[in-house]
């Protein structure tokens, strides 16, 4: 976590308060929540800031809402409650991390921002447009999108993926024609109320927040195909979009296929199926005219223990068969699976590219 940052990110919320600035108190809200949430470990503290009320509660829904006054004395009312806990985290921040003032005027952003998760952050930015400017033509889309995104960022699971499908959606009356037909008289309906889409929307906004400060407690997306990564070059060559998009089932797909199309290009058997052709390429056999072999250098010496040999190449074989059989076959079939699982069979075809790039292509040699 970025002390720094995260300090400096409360102080904006609470001079917004201050000032009158606050452009929308939902938005503001999250941003000051994802802030409590960083400094304490305390789960009672993070809800009791979490449901500050900023609206009156609307006992007869057939009667007369509240004024314009009632309304705008319950806002400021739970501002000041809310810019009251901001600074007591403030001051609990301060104790506990220590930090020249004068430092803070260039701090807004310390954390940089990697390639990838730039690419993520214009997603998400382009998700919420769509969210904010367009008539939804599939909510639900637009909904599982958003899930994926605050996913894609948090983790699942967790309180921030929880929370969201906690949402209450309600009917929006998309799909309808947009008119009231009365006997003769037709007249245009109000644009839907959008139920959901504020609370959602301001999610992502303080998701976005977060990613660029650093706050993010796990962020699969960066960990997966950005700089560091462990994930064989081959799988991210196949799959990052598919990982990118968190469709985690097809990208293991995607990358299974890649390992078979390196395999048949090593071995030169265009033809072959996969199970077939990993088990040629690590079997203990020699070589043949048209069947090459691959063989780990450290495992294939002069001297080396027959059994180490063994293991290393009859282990390989039957790993990649596995993959072959439990994982590019099954979810070729539409298998379904846990984005666990499919990142667990991302991890193990990622291993077995790498023993495929470790390996020597072995060829034929006929006897002099």
């Amino acid at each position: 976590m970025n002390a720094k940052a995260l300090l400096a990110r409360i102080n904006g919320l609470i001079e917004k308060a201050d000032h009158g600035a606050i452009d929308e108190v939902e938005t503001w809200h999250q941003q000051g929540l994802a802030c409590i949430r960083a400094i304490y470990s305390d789960k009672e503290i993070e809800d009791t800031f979490r449901h500050i009320r900023f609206y009156p509660y609307v006992v007869d829904v057939m009667g007369p809402g509240p004024t314009d006054a009632e309304s705008g004395m319950f806002e400021r009312e739970g501002i000041a409650e809310a810019v009251s806990q901001l600074e007591g985290a403030r001051t609990f921040l301060e104790f506990k991390l220590p930090v020249d003032d004068a430092e803070l005027e260039t701090v807004a952003r310390e954390t940089p921002v990697s390639h990838d998760t730039g690419q993520l952050i214009d997603r998400i930015e382009a998700h919420i447009i769509t969210g904010q400017v367009e008539r939804m033509t599939d909510m639900n889309e637009w909904r599982s999108r958003s899930r994926l995104y605050l996913k894609l960022v948090y983790g699942d699971p967790s309180s921030e993926v929880y929370r969201f499908e906690q949402i209450i959606w309600g009917a929006n009356g998309v799909g309808s024609s947009g008119f009231l037909e009365v006997g003769p008289f037709k007249a245009p309906l109000p644009e839907p109320p959008r139920p959901g889409f504020g609370e959602a929307i301001a999610m992502l906004q303080t998701a976005l927040e977060e990613i660029e400060m650093g706050l993010v407690p796990f962020a699969y997306y960066d960990q997966a195909i950005g700089p560091g990564s462990e994930f064989h070059s081959l799988v991210v060559d196949a799959a990052g979009n598919l990982i990118r998009d968190g469709h985690f089932a097809a990208a293991a797909k995607a990358a299974a296929a890649a390992i078979e199309t390196e395999l048949k290009r090593l071995l030169d058997r265009p033809n072959a199926k996969a199970f077939a052709l990993v088990g040629q390429a690590f079997s203990l056999d020699a070589p043949e005219p048209d069947k090459k072999r691959l063989r780990f250098p450290e495992f294939d010496q002069p001297g080396t223990p027959e059994e180490q040999r063994t293991n290393a190449h009859l282990g390989a074989m039957h790993f990649g068969q596995g993959c072959v059989q439990r994982i590019r076959n099954l979810y070729t079939h539409g298998q379904k699976v846990t984005d666990a699982e499919a990142l667990e069979a991302l991890t193990s075809i990622s291993l077995l590219a790498r023993w495929v790039e470790q390996a020597e292509v072995v060829h034929f040699e006929e006897d002099a």
